[in-house]
């Protein structure tokens, strides 16, 4: 199955809910990859069982990004595998704990659009886990 074929689905998405003033196309791309990397990498390693995005920064979905990030993994779990999962952890959290304990489950690891973060040191920290621990990262 040609999974890129699906990828136009959340551009359709983006411009049915009238989100103005913004480019989904980084975003389509970005999350698209992401996913794909995690979904990838997980069935290289035999891992099926729990594939998790963590999502570094402060949730705000009045920021068209964030709300772009969600819906387009949303759209992979629909259309390819339920199984996924992502949740968001705030930049003080990652800062106040260890990284292991905080992004430990991750298979990826996205530094979200949003800047400035509450604790830059929590973003570096998690940059580092990712690097250190073999984990799919991107930035943005």
């Amino acid at each position: 199955m040609n999974y890129l074929v699906r990828l136009p689905t959340f551009s359709r998405w983006w411009f049915k809910n009238n989100i103005r003033g913004s480019n989904p196309g980084w975003v389509v791309v970005l999350a698209s990859r992401l996913v794909f990397d995690v979904w990838g990498a997980a069935r290289i390693y035999g891992d099926m069982v729990l594939r998790e995005i963590v999502l570094i920064g402060e949730r705000d979905l009045s920021k068209p990004a964030h709300a772009g990030i969600e819906a387009s993994i949303a759209l992979f779990q629909r259309d390819f595998d339920p199984t996924l999962t992502f949740r968001w952890v705030p930049t003080p959290e990652v800062a106040a704990s260890t990284p292991a304990r905080s992004l430990g489950s991750a298979t990826g690891i996205w530094c979200v659009p949003g800047s400035p973060y509450e604790s830059r040191d929590g973003a570096l920290q998690a940059i580092r886990f990712a690097r250190e621990n073999q984990r799919v990262f991107f930035g943005t």
